[in-house]
């Protein structure tokens, strides 16, 4: 398989020559693994972040559900 180069490398080859053999292991290599996210979240957007419940549309979040519990009054308490 003959593949182009957007600019020639260093030493001036415009072009890549794989085997087929060699195109399917690299090609391979690089699909992700069964079952892995594939999207990482980070501050207010992680899942047991207390300010995730204020910015998500469902309005859900790890902490602020164990928060509503502790506040909570209990029907054993009066």
């Amino acid at each position: 398989m003959r593949n182009a180069l957007k600019t020639p490398d260093a030493e001036g080859a415009t072009h890549v020559l794989f085997e087929p053999l060699e195109f399917l292991a690299g090609l391979a290599a690089r699909v992700p693994k069964p079952r892995v996210n594939l999207t990482r979240f980070h501050g207010a957007f992680v899942p047991h972040s207390a300010h995730r419940a204020q910015l998500t549309e469902a309005g859900r979040s790890r902490s602020a559900r164990r928060l509503e519990d502790s506040t909570r009054p209990s029907a054993g308490r009066q």
